[in-house]
């Protein structure tokens, strides 16, 4: 997706987009992937239409409101998938669950909630993002239980993934779009030293929830 974003860099890909959209000038293929998630949600084009007033608004929980950015950036991160199959199956998963709920937009809702399970889990024990956790929670929402073998990744990694620097905490798991942010814990080995096992995670995931956080703040 988008190469070592800053916030404002990620926000002004959904500001342009959206009006070189309007004003008919060519769009990237990465923009022709994002455009259609922009006009599912008329909800936030009054937003999309004012980046001068948006480009730095924070969006607490305390103000009731989901971060519009982080919503768009969770469908933006769902689509990719699909359009690589990565991981392998989510495109046949996605496509079984937007039959059942009707429409696609819906299914990819649906799969927000384990997007988020799965980047909140990673962060709360200090690991690598759990690919197998997304895809078994993707499985109960169509009823068919959690497979045993793992799900196909790229290269395991065992690092830790990048934060925003002012965020010194998690996402916690709730409706699409919808993270708060409680204190991080690092995960300890028995002896209550910093865990060094193995994580399982990939650099793509690692990437994909970095972006996400980036986001969401």
């Amino acid at each position: 997706m988008l190469f070592n974003p800053s916030r404002q860099d990620a926000r002004r890909f959904f500001f342009d987009t959206w009006q070189k959209s309007k004003s008919g000038t060519d769009l990237s293929d990465l923009e022709k992937l994002v455009l259609p998630i922009l006009i599912d949600h008329p909800e936030y084009h009054a937003i999309l239409d004012r980046p001068e007033q948006y480009m730095e608004q924070e969006w607490t929980p305390e103000m009731g409101q989901s971060n519009p950015f982080l919503h768009l950036g969770l469908h933006v991160a769902i689509e990719e998938q699909r359009s690589i199959d990565q991981p392998f199956g989510i495109r046949s998963l996605y496509a079984q669950l937007a039959l059942r709920l009707g429409s696609e937009h819906q299914a990819q809702h649906a799969m927000m909630d384990c997007l988020g399970e799965m980047i909140w889990h990673a962060q709360r024990h200090g690991g690598g993002p759990d690919v197998n956790r997304y895809i078994g929670c993707i499985r109960g929402k169509l009823g068919m239980g959690r497979r045993n073998s793992l799900a196909s990744t790229p290269t395991t990694s065992r690092t830790d993934a990048a934060r925003p620097a002012d965020a010194d905490s998690s996402p916690t798991p709730g409706s699409a779009g919808r993270f708060a942010w409680p204190r991080n814990r690092q995960k300890k080995s028995r002896g209550g030293k910093p865990s060094t096992a193995i994580k399982r995670g990939s650099s793509y995931w690692q990437s994909q929830k970095s972006l996400l956080m980036l986001f969401s703040q």
